[in-house]
């Protein structure tokens, strides 16, 4: 009677660790899948863009954008203007990317509004183009870190 009950009592054991080493696996997936999940979201354009950019031909000119939606206009640390901005990919027919603009609209006057094509953006730079006239245009930003001490440093 005593190795039936030693039998029993290996079997609820191994049940027992069984249930422990599943639940385990099914929570380190979980941390996986969503430690993979957040590190895509990283590299997204709208991710990517946030932040302050200086102007490459005019370091007093800065735009900042923020997670909210919005992108401040500054000259010389004066605020100008505030825009929403959106980022659009158009995709070809064969689902692959074409073309990717960015759309920034005044918040006061929905008129004053502007559509770029993004030509490169990346953590540290940020390449538009706009058409002008009969012609293309380009502007270029750097990206402004934030150091420890909370001034702002052209990277």
């Amino acid at each position: 009677m005593g190795n039936q009950q030693n039998k029993k009592y290996v079997m609820k054991t191994l049940k027992r660790t069984n249930k422990i080493l599943v639940t385990l696996i099914l929570f380190l997936s979980v941390i996986g899948y969503t430690q993979a999940q957040e590190s895509k979201k990283g590299t997204t354009k709208e991710n990517l863009i946030n932040g302050t950019w200086i102007f490459s031909d005019s370091p007093n000119t800065k735009w900042q954008f923020k997670v909210d939606g919005l992108c401040y206009d500054y000259l010389e640390d004066i605020l100008i203007d505030t825009y929403t901005y959106t980022i659009i990919e158009e995709k070809s027919q064969d689902g692959k990317k074409s073309q990717t603009t960015l759309k920034l609209v005044n918040t006061i006057n929905p008129e004053d509004n502007y559509v770029y094509s993004i030509d490169k953006l990346d953590s540290g730079e940020l390449y538009l183009e706009y058409t002008f006239g009969f012609r293309n245009k380009f502007i270029t930003f750097n990206r402004q870190e934030e150091e420890e001490t909370g001034v702002l440093t052209s990277k």
